[in-house]
């Protein structure tokens, strides 16, 4: 019924392949009027999910994107309910229901074993992100308001300001934002796409429905499918409930080749950041916790590096091999190293590789360092990366790693959710960043090609070391001292913020 080339009533089929390992026949298909991009994978999986994904980049630390995914949940043209998410989670027999907010994308996702209540699940998500209600009343709950206390004094409240307070108290949170924007200057990943408590207030609802009219389009849109549902069935849903609506709120979209070119250029010249030539030093201070602080307990101290832009299965199967070998347990490389310098109390949380960025990052640290030795972690580091470089990797490390690979391939079970959301997310980021949507899903067969190089070349793993790593100049060092006056000062602010605005507009 489809192939390439073919249409499909408005729905022309880009691509058509079968992802063996999960028994799928993949189809991806474009609605000729208004762009929507859409990806099937069909099989005999009862449990259905589908997600709306939108690129969502953000230039600035006012939480647009965060703010705008509570938002477009509390109320439709359709569902002008106060809260229909609330709704939805307690009536459907669904098996998932979310919204994630990226630091460059939002996502929509729900799964259900019933068709009925799937695609009423798809009815309620559709309406929502392209026909929010978006009014001031969602806007002051979810983004931010002023209130007053009992004895007179004004506050910021907000969902989502609450919800990023929290963050900002979290020593390792913002060590991980650190450790990202360390080698992302120049994107939009050097912003918290959460949103910073100090910059949530400049946003205003006007800013708000300004930002959904530009990314929430259907021409910036991807809808993921997978189970066995049919696609005609599918595709005829997404017409009837939101296409012919999306064509008369949309009629000046184009959607010719052209025109998703510069759109892809466009978006990427947010997430692409400057080019790093040398090693980058990074001191900062983060929340002390606990009544006295933790001041006495040392600083974290981590190394990263920026692998590039990682565009398909095969590249990210490599990376997932030589990070494996060097973190793959306690006895692993570099974490034996760590771990036997004596120079911090553990591994530090934020090691290990985000992947679900632009451009990859590997991290490997230790936590509880003493002021004064952070280079000598860095060292011992370098000198763990040169030593495989030079005398190579032992056969029982490369034989439990590609062990490891293996089982990781083969095994399917649920996470906080159907396994089908790994499959979303790698289609997702494909999609995303104008890669090659059919080389985005990691197979057996890859896994093997790669464990047969890997043994027939003893120098294959130490080579991508080298070049991956240890030649890499895309590289950071981050220290993060625990601080009381991190939050003091943070909270001087805020409440400098917090008079001004009350002066300004008073209570809302």
């Amino acid at each position: 019924m489809f192939e390439k080339g073919n249409v499909y009533k408005n729905f022309e089929v880009v691509d058509v392949f079968f992802v063996n390992d999960y028994h799928s026949n993949a189809v991806h298909l474009r609605h000729k009027q208004t762009g929507l991009e859409v990806v099937h994978l069909q099989n005999d999986d009862e449990e259905n999910l589908f997600s709306f994904a939108f690129r969502t980049p953000n230039n600035e630390a006012n939480g647009a994107a965060h703010i705008l995914e509570h938002s477009v949940l509390c109320g439709s043209q359709k569902f002008p309910l106060k809260d229909p998410f609330v709704v939805l989670s307690n009536q459907s027999v669904k098996t998932y229901l979310n919204a994630l907010t990226y630091p460059d994308r939002t996502v929509y996702p729900a799964s259900s074993t019933v068709k009925a209540d799937y695609f009423n699940l798809m009815r309620v998500y559709g309406d929502a992100v392209f026909f929010p209600r978006l009014d001031d009343e969602v806007f002051l709950q979810e983004a931010h308001r002023i209130e007053i206390d009992e004895n007179g004094e004004p506050s910021i409240q907000g969902v989502v300001y609450n919800e990023m307070k929290g963050d900002y108290s979290s020593f390792e949170s913002v060590v991980s934002s650190i450790c990202d924007s360390s080698l992302l200057s120049g994107s939009v990943y050097e912003k918290d796409s959460g949103g910073d408590p100090l910059f949530i207030p400049s946003i205003t609802v006007e800013k708000l429905r300004d930002f959904h009219s530009r990314w929430y389009k259907p021409d910036n849109c991807l809808v993921f499918l997978y189970g066995n549902i049919p696609t005609e069935e599918q595709l005829d849903f997404l017409q009837d409930e939101f296409l012919y609506r999306l064509e008369e709120k949309y009629p000046e979209i184009e959607t010719t080749e052209e025109a998703r070119k510069k759109n892809l250029q466009e978006f990427l010249s947010f997430v692409t950041p400057k080019n790093v030539s040398s090693p980058v030093f990074v001191s900062a201070q983060g929340p002390a916790s606990g009544e006295d602080g933790d001041e006495e307990n040392g600083n974290t101290v981590v190394l990263n590096w920026s692998f590039g832009a990682i565009s398909d299965a095969k590249e990210a199967a490599e990376c997932a091999a030589v990070t494996r070998i060097l973190l793959n347990h306690d006895g692993s490389p570099l974490q034996k190293s760590l771990l036997e310098s004596n120079l911090g109390e553990d591994i530090a949380p934020q090691t290990g590789v985000s992947d679900y960025l632009f451009h990859s990052l590997f991290s490997i640290g230790l936590r509880g360092v003493k002021a004064g030795a952070e280079r000598d972690v860095e060292k011992v580091v370098l000198e763990t990366l040169s030593n495989l470089v030079q005398n190579g990797i032992e056969r029982n490390d490369i034989e439990s790693t590609l062990l490891s690979l293996e089982f990781a391939q083969r095994s399917i079970k649920r996470l906080s959710g159907p396994y089908s959301k790994v499959l979303m997310g790698r289609i997702v980021k494909g999609w995303l960043y104008g890669f090659p949507i059919s080389k985005q899903i990691r197979s057996r067969e890859i896994i093997d090609e790669l464990s047969q190089k890997i043994l027939n070349d003893p120098k294959f793993l130490c080579e991508k070391i080298r070049s991956m790593l240890f030649e890499n100049p895309r590289r950071s060092l981050v220290v993060v001292t625990p601080s009381k006056e991190f939050s003091e000062n943070r909270k001087k602010k805020e409440e400098k913020l917090t008079q001004e605005i009350f002066e300004k507009k008073g209570v809302q």
